[in-house]
């Protein structure tokens, strides 16, 4: 978890100040929700911003996703897994659900 943290491109302005004594909201069920411990739905973001880099590379035609991924993450982009722990976090959804929607 910390090695997503730590790979978040300054770039992207996502990345916490403070790495240390991180904090997690902890989903605790009631009647209200079916003892689940969330209601509603929060969504976890990737987003692809085309650049010059990004757009030569791709069509040069000769590269893998993972290369395109790798280097869409050099230029700021936040990953799901990423996106959703800094959504962890702030306290919007809980860690364990964020790990168990984003395993590949």
């Amino acid at each position: 978890m910390l090695n997503a943290l730590n790979s978040i491109s300054p770039q992207s302005g996502a990345k916490p100040d403070n790495l240390t004594n991180l904090k997690f909201f902890s989903a605790k069920g009631c009647e209200k929700c079916g003892h689940l411990g969330y209601k509603g739905r929060i969504g976890l973001y990737e987003i692809l911003t085309m650049n010059q880099k990004i757009e030569k590379i791709i069509l040069s035609a000769n590269i893998s996703e993972y290369d395109i991924e790798k280097i869409a993450i050099e230029e700021g982009m936040v990953t799901m897994l990423q996106d959703g722990i800094l959504k962890a976090l702030d306290g919007i959804t809980s860690l364990d659900e964020v790990l168990e929607k984003t395993r590949e």
